[in-house]
């Protein structure tokens, strides 16, 4: 099995913000040139945190409204 990564899948047009876990960026995807903010979490942030992620997305507040 082979993994591609999805970011092949877009290209990143502008940073937008970042926070405690990653960067949020302002991205095209290019099969459907849709724009849409992509959030890239930092690996080791995630593996040194005591969180539990079950990999399952949850919108915030304030994303919700944005949606």
């Amino acid at each position: 099995m082979t993994w591609t990564s999805p970011w092949t899948a877009y290209e990143a047009l502008k940073l937008l913000g970042e926070g405690g876990f990653g960067e949020v960026y302002l991205a095209r995807h290019y099969a459907t040139d849709h724009i849409v903010a992509l959030k890239a979490l930092r690996l080791a942030t995630i593996v040194n945190c005591n969180c539990h992620f079950t990999g399952i997305y949850s919108p915030s507040p304030i994303e919700r409204k944005m949606l």
